[in-house]
């Protein structure tokens, strides 16, 4: 049976891409009585607008559970807080067999709330745990729909400072193999990373000061000297049983090789600065100097349509429907 809407508050990890929410999803995963799973998109990229009277019908709620049951969820693979209940590359298993029960179980309408409290309460049942707790970092682009569903809905919003943002953002793929580390190599350009980092600090902090009582902002470069001290908290501000959860799961950095930190490149610096130092001032990010060389900075530009063309076919891919919109609301154009 669905889950009903008084049952448990929405639990949420969100925020800063390579900030960190894949590790505390892992860490949240240890816990005894908590199932961390992600990432749904159920609130942002992946959201079926209800009907007029704001809920879905049986048949749309079905399609829904279809298209959860073929899903490969995270965290998988085996090792510290790792699903119990996914295969090795995270789909099949009893999770996929519990999400295909509970939503052909559904015999009403069910309003978007309910229907994600479906999908976490067949997490729950796959798992065999009490609370769940789900991760897609950018439904921090969607706390305003997310709490105004469920107005009592917990979201730990993960922020990482710019450079460091900036330095992951650029190395994703390196563990890959050549093909894969080319894929992420030619979406990379310094302008979008730039525009991406500027509008997930703006929009943590317009959540934070929008929703006080709903959000616990976590800055990840204070990890590695304070994280008994901020997993406590997160436990507490979702309202779970405290554990000791510290070092359970390495905070391994999957895009930069292990022994190895590259340093970011002069049009890098340039164009976090120029694009996003105002932000960095207003919210107290130091700044590195910004580099004068005009020659970077204009192999960066001439790279710009490559870059456009490059993204605007991953996108297609990537987006079932209405990515123009989607890209609009993402970069805060609109």
């Amino acid at each position: 049976m669905a889950a009903r809407t008084k049952d448990f508050p929405l639990r949420l990890v969100v925020g800063t891409a390579r900030g960190g929410t894949r590790w505390l999803c892992r860490t949240l995963n240890e816990h005894s009585q908590v199932a961390a799973f992600g990432e749904s998109m159920f609130w942002g990229r992946g959201y079926v607008k209800p009907d007029r009277d704001g809920c879905y019908s049986p048949e749309q709620v079905r399609r829904m559970g279809q298209r959860f049951a073929r899903r490969r969820w995270s965290p998988h693979g085996g090792g510290p807080g790792s699903l119990r209940s996914v295969g090795p590359d995270g789909g099949g298993g009893p999770l996929t067999e519990a999400i295909s029960r509970a939503f052909d179980a559904v015999d009403r309408r069910l309003s978007p709330v309910d229907c994600f409290r479906t999908l976490c309460a067949a997490v729950l049942e796959a798992e065999g745990k009490s609370i769940a707790v789900e991760k897609t970092p950018h439904h921090v682009n969607w706390a305003d729909r997310i709490i105004a569903s469920d107005p009592s809905a917990r979201l730990v919003v993960m922020m990482r400072a710019p450079y460091a943002f900036m330095l992951s953002y650029k190395m994703q793929g390196t563990q890959y193999d050549d093909a894969v580390r080319n894929s992420f190599r030619r979406l990379y350009h310094p302008i979008a990373c730039a525009l991406v980092w500027r509008t997930y600090c703006e929009r943590v902090h317009a959540v934070a000061r929008s929703y006080p009582e709903n959000t616990l902002v976590v800055q990840t470069e204070k990890l590695p000297t304070s994280e008994a001290q901020v997993l406590e908290r997160v436990q507490q501000f979702l309202q779970v049983p405290v554990e000791d959860l510290a070092g359970r799961v390495g905070r391994d950095n999957s895009s930069i090789p292990e022994g190895q930190r590259p340093q970011l490149e002069d049009a890098d610096v340039y164009w976090m600065n120029r694009i996003a130092g105002t932000t960095m001032r207003r919210h107290g990010y130091p700044m590195q100097p910004t580099p004068d060389r005009p020659s970077a900075v204009t192999r960066s530009l001439m790279r710009l349509p490559w870059w456009a063309m490059d993204n605007a076919l991953a996108m297609r891919r990537r987006v079932r429907s209405s990515y123009l919109g989607y890209l609009w609301r993402w970069l805060n154009l609109g």
